[in-house]
């Protein structure tokens, strides 16, 4: 289980954050590897373009669906930061109330 101070967990998670609008950013100029134009008509432009929009969206090796895996992973890793900032503080109150209880 992770613990974390709750204020360092939402920095943590704001940076994850900002990492995945790059990412965003990353993946909207990988995605115009798929639309080159200007390769001609020609057997070799066309077959060339094809290899741009397969190095762009190929399910299995693509830019752009390996950028969004590693979005999907990142906003998991926010999100455990921030559940461990919820961890930290329900913990931390837990112990304030034993404490109030064994004090009376």
């Amino acid at each position: 289980m992770l613990a974390l101070d709750p204020e360092v967990a939402e920095r943590a998670a704001q940076r994850v954050e900002d990492e995945i609008r790059e990412l965003a950013k990353l993946a909207r100029d990988a995605d115009q590897l798929a639309r080159v134009t200007g390769l001609g008509n020609y057997p070799d432009g066309r077959q060339l373009a094809q290899r741009f929009a397969d190095k762009a969206n190929h399910p299995q090796s693509g830019a752009v669906p390996l950028i969004k895996e590693l979005q999907k992973i990142l906003e998991e890793q926010a999100h455990a930061f921030r559940s461990a900032a919820r961890d930290y503080r329900a913990t931390d109150d837990q112990i304030a109330q034993d404490l109030q209880r064994g004090i009376k």
